[in-house]
């Protein structure tokens, strides 16, 4: 579940490949143990971005967020806002499959995306890049400068390339969905899933987990199902 705190801008800082963003929180927050793993999400009306904790002040209940590559949409509208909602995502009930004899591939829209990149992070760390896939869908925009990715994937149309930066440093194949932007899968998280367990499948000796993480209308799309043994399906509901 998704712990909302109302935030007031103090600074907004632009540079050429990030923001900077100083915020105060007006509700209590929870203190932070460990900076690495919080990613938190910017939302109102007009705004919906990931952004990373750089420092966060216990006593005064203020923030310092680090926004990578931000489309020029979203910083724009975020310059001109004085107050926002701010989200922790809940990184409770993730299927930590650590499947070696398989795939662990994880689907999740921009809501979701901080959860999803945690869980991939835990799998970086456990040393199974190799067997894990991200693919993350965004209806309209995404809050990062997509990439062409250098890792060939099998079960892909070749012209399907647009990858985040993040996972490619990571060394994990990750893909992005949506119809308006070249090099993104054009198709429905259903067909992709298809294809993607249908060509894990092939071979008898694997197995295939899978985490669908986000809002419910993006986890309820899914209509998806296997009789397989093979396959796990994992569905992490995030509400705000």
């Amino acid at each position: 579940m998704l712990s909302c705190y109302d935030a007031e801008i103090l600074n907004f800082r632009e540079y050429p490949l990030a923001v900077v963003v100083d915020l105060k929180v007006k509700a209590r927050f929870p203190e932070l143990v460990s900076l690495s793993y919080c990613f938190v999400v910017l939302a109102n009306e007009d705004v919906e971005i990931i952004a990373y904790v750089m420092q966060f002040k216990q006593m005064t209940q203020q923030l310092r967020l680090f926004i990578p590559e931000p489309d020029e949409c979203s910083k724009a509208k975020l310059a001109l806002v004085s107050s926002l909602k701010l989200s922790m995502p809940c990184f409770f009930g993730l299927a930590f499959s650590e499947r070696r004899d398989g795939v662990n591939l994880i689907l999740c829209d921009v809501a979701g995306m901080g959860s999803a990149i945690f869980l991939a992070e835990y799998y970086k760390k456990k040393d199974l890049s190799k067997h894990t896939f991200v693919f993350i869908e965004a209806a309209k925009h995404f809050n990062f400068k997509p990439v062409p990715s250098r890792f060939v994937s099998p079960f892909l149309p070749a012209h399907v390339i647009a990858a985040m930066p993040l996972m490619e440093d990571w060394g994990i194949l990750s893909r992005l969905l949506n119809p308006q932007f070249p090099g993104c899968f054009d198709g429905g998280i259903d067909l992709l899933l298809s294809m993607v367990v249908g060509h894990v499948c092939q071979n008898p000796e694997k197995k295939i987990s899978v985490e669908l993480i986000g809002r419910a209308e993006f986890v309820e799309e899914s209509q998806f199902q296997s009789n397989s043994s093979r396959v796990s399906l994992f569905k992490t509901v995030l509400v705000s």
